[in-house]
């Protein structure tokens, strides 16, 4: 059937050709055949820990969503730990190679949430954006305008075709008419309706692309009354205000040793590991937030502007990010580095850090006398865990307890670790030779591969 509406990404449009049922013919059949919608199928589709970017965000290596995704441990509060996951992991696991993987949810959307409102504090970024959008999007308008032309010319020949075959069966009668001249003339009647469709699609296409984006303030103010209504509003209605905002965010993973940096040297360098995003956030230019929004009112706003604002095209305007989001073992926040950094002052305390790792580096460990000095510690301090050593350090659990298995060794083995043979030293002896001692089991086993490798590494180094 056809209501005469073409859909077009999540909206709809009157489509070229005239409807075969009425509207409301359509909508009566359409809820006839509906479902009923049971109190669980309810509770499957609701958000439950109210994710304000669920639909937002895009992977930008795979091109699929990041869908939310709790990874099943709590934090201390007993809350989930929650992430937006790209759907080609959340479906291969470790066999997926997207570089992008899962973001940190609650710390991601903080940040993202928090910046709107500070970029609206410099509308001269807002503009160089705007430009910079404004242009992309006139470009692309050209091989858009040459596809429609080519559309046009095809939809003509097909007319024309149809036309003819119509007057062949007025002349000819219906009866002398043969199959295959019946299936050739279904054939272009059929395409004829496949192009007027890509038509009505690339007119919506090439009207978004020619709507360029002009008002800065505009925009600017938007953005700053965004940031104070947030704070007032519950997290149903903060997700409804959000896609009145936000069209899109694409997450793409970037490198800083082999990707070229948008911004000048220097700036990604952080004491802390860190994986680097470059994000495009893609904006709805109209000022969307009434100046009277206010926490109750969201529901009477959104019924007259429309949820999420559909209902029409609208103009769009884009800006890139740099985003720093530190490993989740150091406990540090995401950051913004450009093009405006974020938190404040986050620029200074990178640069500070820098700064005290390079006067004083950290000295060199072995593996295995850091497994006796922890074992020391956890001897005079009961209080202490291997859970507080790894948060004091930096690291996880399972890897404290990795370099403490290293005391699992014979003691003949420890004995020559602490006082090597000339002319080793202990970094002689690399942290993977001793952890497959140790898998070994066999005390008798582990001290004859001992004098083996003791025996290898002093040839090499010539004695």
């Amino acid at each position: 059937m056809d209501k005469g509406i073409i859909e077009h990404g999540d909206k709809e449009y009157p489509s070229e050709h005239p409807a075969l049922v009425s509207a409301k013919l359509w909508d009566e059949a359409n809820e006839a055949i509906k479902p009923e919608k049971t109190e669980s199928s309810k509770l499957q589709r609701r958000d439950k820990h109210v994710h304000l970017l669920k639909g937002l965000l895009k992977c930008g290596h795979c091109g699929t969503s990041l869908t939310p995704y709790p990874s099943g441990k709590k934090d201390a509060n007993g809350q989930p730990y929650l992430y937006y996951t790209c759907t080609h992991v959340s479906k291969d696991g470790g066999a997926s190679e997207c570089p992008v993987r899962s973001i940190p949810a609650r710390a991601f959307e903080e940040l993202i949430l928090g910046y709107l409102g500070e970029i609206g504090r410099h509308p001269e970024i807002i503009e160089a954006s705007i430009c910079a959008s404004n242009d992309a999007k006139i470009k692309a308008v050209r091989p858009l305008k040459s596809k429609l032309a080519e559309l046009e010319r095809r939809h003509r020949e097909l007319s024309e075709a149809v036309r003819n075959c119509v007057e062949v069966v007025k002349h000819k009668g219906a009866n002398n008419i043969t199959d295959s001249f019946m299936a050739e003339a279904e054939r272009f009647a059929t395409e004829q309706r496949e192009v007027e469709l890509e038509k009505t699609k690339l007119n919506i296409e090439i009207n978004y692309r020619e709507s360029v984006v002009a008002d800065k303030q505009v925009i600017a103010d938007a953005l700053r009354r965004f940031e104070d209504v947030m704070r007032n509003l519950p997290g149903e209605d903060q997700k409804e205000l959000v896609r009145l905002v936000v069209r899109e965010i694409y997450v793409n993973h970037f490198n800083p040793e082999t990707d070229q940096a948008p911004e000048e040297n220097g700036v990604f360098q952080a004491k802390i590991r860190t994986k680097w995003y470059l994000v495009n956030i893609s904006f709805f230019a109209s000022d969307l937030i009434p100046e009277g929004y206010k926490s109750g009112e969201i529901s009477s706003d959104l019924d007259r502007i429309g949820s999420a604002g559909m209902g029409k095209t609208r103009t769009c305007w884009e800006l890139a990010l740099t985003i720093g989001i530190p490993f989740s073992r150091w406990g540090d926040k995401p950051f913004i580095v450009h093009p405006i950094p974020f938190p404040v002052g986050i620029l200074e305390t990178l640069a500070s850090a820098n700064e005290e790792e390079s006067k004083v580096p950290e000295p060199r460990i072995h593996p295995f006398l850091l497994a006796h000095s922890w074992q020391e510690q956890l001897d005079h301090d009961t209080a202490l865990t291997k859970a507080k050593i790894a948060a004091r350090e930096g690291i996880s659990r399972a890897r404290v307890t990795q370099v403490m298995n290293l005391l699992q060794l014979p003691a003949e083995i420890q004995a020559g670790l602490l006082t090597p043979p000339a002319p080793l030293d202990i970094h002689s002896f690399s942290e993977r030779s001793l952890r497959v001692l140790v898998a070994c089991g066999d005390e008798d086993i582990q001290t004859s591969r001992w004098r083996d490798l003791v025996q290898e590494l002093r040839i090499s180094a010539g004695k």
